[in-house]
């Protein structure tokens, strides 16, 4: 997208006729001490959240040898929590939209707090499973969604850069928290661990909601139900674009995550060398988040976002080429590190300018579905592909689906799409937004 599209207007659209709504507003560049607080605290609401719920292996081995279960079962918790945070993700976004960010994330607080306490006292796996696999990915669906969708609604320049510094809290807080974790397992155990990181949770998370509340969702609240409210964007060519790019490209991204490691290694490298080139895309995806982010408001998030996904088709043509050589290997961690940071990085943004921010969160909710589909895909299917013939297979399929991801990108021009309804205000009735 080009410097004019990331304007501090609320929607690339009008409205016919005269009312309150139709008046612009004028708009004043927000101040570095509302965006610093909103950005921040949306930054710990991630960090804390995410620390907790991607360091599961670090008590999946103290969990399993409490409870006499198999490492299969025990890995269950991961993938449900996986699997709700993307795919509750439309209603929780509408919950947002509807009733407020700092209502939900409140919810969140509260829901993951009483998830670590029962289980901490849980007698049986399964009760480990429901509190920790159902109740943490209801609670991560309720705070990153809509925390997500908040700061790209910033009528704000900077809300590219803040989206950026908010998500790069996923991957900050788990290199935080992992070893904190760690010792605290072996000092006092996964059960008192638990327990601790409960009252932390409601802390950190309550603390956030509160710095929400005092910055209400830009665009206003949604009037009617989840459906209601993304049925008519999700019909555009716009969203349908967008979301095909989504779930065609995140394969790359996890192929790096699940399988680099043991590439390494069965390439006859050390399991250390392995484990500093994995920690090398986390630590590129990280900076990828923040520094592309704010390169957006100069550059265009369009262009950088379509950029990401070309650095993640390149990765793998580069992987295909690499065989053993190790530099390679890095250089490739460090691509497809950039290119994962920039495609989460961005994508918020790119959908904020498209879409317009009313209703943003039903509307992200719904095109993170496609990340959640793309994650329990990638792993049975490229591991079934590379068993049975290898590598190279499997990267030259997942590569070629990045470059029409790539295409797919839709322009920086947002299409004629159908409206989404907002609630009543005080002055009247709100009229729908043409998007």
């Amino acid at each position: 997208m080009t410097q004019a599209d990331t304007t501090d207007s609320p929607g690339p659209g009008s409205h016919p006729g005269p009312g309150p709504a139709d008046t612009p507003t004028p708009t004043r560049e927000r101040s570095w001490r509302h965006d610093g607080a909103i950005a921040g605290a949306g930054f710990a609401v991630e960090a804390v959240l995410f620390g907790v719920l991607y360091t599961f292996g670090v008590v999946l081995d103290p969990i399993r040898d409490d409870l006499g279960a198999s490492r299969s079962v025990v890995a269950l918790m991961p993938a449900i929590s996986a699997f709700l945070l993307f795919f509750v993700g439309p209603f929780t976004g509408w919950l947002a939209d509807r009733f407020g960010t700092h209502r939900t994330v409140a919810a969140g607080g509260v829901i993951l707090a009483a998830g670590l306490a029962l289980a901490s006292v849980a007698p049986s796996l399964w009760l480990v499973v429901l509190a920790y696999g159902v109740l943490g990915g209801l609670a991560a669906s309720l705070a990153y969604v809509p925390v997500v969708a908040h700061i790209a609604a910033l009528p704000s320049r900077r809300a590219p850069a803040l989206v950026g510094i908010v998500v790069a809290g996923v991957g900050i807080g788990t290199a935080v928290a992992s070893p904190l974790m760690e010792w605290s397992v072996r000092t006092n155990g996964w059960r008192a661990t638990y327990r601790g990181y409960a009252v932390l949770a409601l802390v950190v998370l309550g603390l956030g909601s509160l710095v929400f509340g005092r910055q209400p969702r830009h665009g206003g609240p949604v009037a009617r139900s989840m459906l209601a409210t993304l049925r008519p964007v999700a019909a555009s060519a716009g969203f349908t674009r967008l979301y095909l790019a989504l779930l065609l490209v995140c394969p790359a991204i996890y192929v790096g995550l699940i399988f680099l490691p043991g590439y390494i290694t069965d390439e006859g490298l050390s399991a250390s060398r392995a484990a500093f080139a994995a920690s090398l895309l986390g630590i590129f995806s990280a900076a990828g988040r923040v520094l592309l982010s704010a390169l957006g408001r100069r550059l265009g998030s369009g262009v950088l976002f379509r950029l990401s996904l070309g650095f993640l088709a390149a990765s793998l043509g580069l992987w295909l080429v690499a065989g053993g050589s190790y530099p390679a290997l890095l250089v490739y961690a460090a691509l497809a590190g950039t290119g994962y940071g920039g495609t989460i990085g961005l994508a918020p943004t790119v959908a904020a300018q498209r879409f317009g921010p009313t209703g943003l969160g039903s509307i992200l909710g719904g095109l993170y579905t496609s990340l959640g589909a793309a994650a329990l895909l990638t792993g049975p299917a490229a591991g079934a592909v590379i068993d049975r013939w290898g590598y190279r297979p499997a990267f030259v399929a997942i590569g070629l689906m990045a470059v029409v991801a790539t295409v797919l990108v839709p322009s920086a021009a947002p299409a004629a799409a159908p409206s989404v309804p907002v609630a009543p205000t005080a002055v009247g009735t709100a009229r729908p937004t043409t998007r």
